[in-house]
């Protein structure tokens, strides 16, 4: 980054966490749209909800929501963009979010997942479908397999196409493959009760995967190190690497320039993100290390 004469700018975020999750402390009928609606996408996406209904975790009211809220929660996840003439980012508002990316990016000719692969083509690569046979306890098996294999050797972004009991088609994002534990996490829209793939609240519900899609992820904004994560890493390689690093990775923010805003929004992000207080000081004098203008707490 140039010489910038910058005093002093500290920026203190914190954030409450419950069990890997975002506490959330708003209810539905302090918001038109719903009770996680005015928090940033960042901040409540994993905790987004389908309902006919506004509830506490309700960015939007979507008829047709199963499948739209695992690939807008894919999207702000690894912070994709959002093309339209505001800069939506994974920042604003989780209703301008979520809205936004179903008008913009799900609302094309094809089909939703082809559409997502086609507009962030610069981000990500769509592969065949895995599809399923057996009992449902053998795709269970299957699944977990195939997504702990797919994460082990590259980042993937893994949609589940499932049935319920009830015989209606569900979409859920995979959260992580808990090697230790041999489970598969997830980020389900139809139940807050559900953790895992096969627990208690998944085998009431009758989930029985059918396929598996996988997004192989290439690049992500505002990774500047490449490890396709965000992290302390990433402002430190931008605050001293910034004039060698390219619009597709260093434009988080994705306005088009990369500058000390885009350390800002980093920094906000990471607190949603890990749970972490992050206090930042830039100074004007160049630092041979990053190490004495940067510190993290967890709260």
């Amino acid at each position: 980054m140039r010489k910038i004469a910058i005093w002093l700018i500290c920026f203190i975020f914190s954030i409450t966490v419950s069990s890997g999750r975002i506490a959330l402390s708003v209810y539905a009928e302090e918001f038109q749209p719903g009770g996680s609606a005015a928090l940033p996408a960042a901040a409540s996406y994993e905790n987004w909800m389908q309902f006919a209904v506004p509830d506490t975790n309700t960015p939007a009211i979507d008829a047709d929501g199963c499948l739209n809220y695992a690939l807008a929660k894919l999207a702000v996840r690894y912070n994709f963009p959002i093309f339209s003439e505001e800069n939506i980012t994974a920042l604003s508002d989780s209703y301008t979010y979520y809205t936004e990316f179903t008008r913009s990016v799900l609302e094309g000719k094809g089909k939703k997942m082809d559409n997502v692969a086609e507009v962030y083509k610069d981000y990500l690569t769509k592969e065949d479908p895995i599809w399923l046979t057996g009992s449902i306890q053998e795709r269970i098996d299957m699944t977990y397999e195939i997504c702990s294999k797919l994460q082990d050797k590259d980042e993937y972004a893994i949609v589940l196409q499932m049935t319920t009991a009830s015989g209606s088609d569900h979409y859920v994002l995979v959260d992580k493959a808990n090697i230790m534990e041999e489970r598969l996490y997830l980020l389900d829209t139809g139940s807050r009760y559900i953790q895992y793939l096969g627990d208690e609240k998944s085998t009431e519900k009758g989930y029985n995967v059918v396929a598996v899609h996988p997004f192989h992820i290439v690049h992500v904004p505002g990774d500047i190190n490449g490890d396709m994560r965000i992290g302390i890493a990433d402002i430190e390689h931008l605050l001293v690497q910034s004039s060698k690093t390219d619009l597709l990775h260093g434009d988080a923010n994705h306005d088009g320039t990369i500058n000390t805003a885009d350390v800002v929004y980093l920094a906000k992000l990471i607190q949603y993100q890990n749970g972490k207080a992050i206090q930042y000081s830039f100074t004007p004098a160049v630092a041979t290390s990053t190490s004495s203008i940067l510190s993290t707490t967890t709260p």
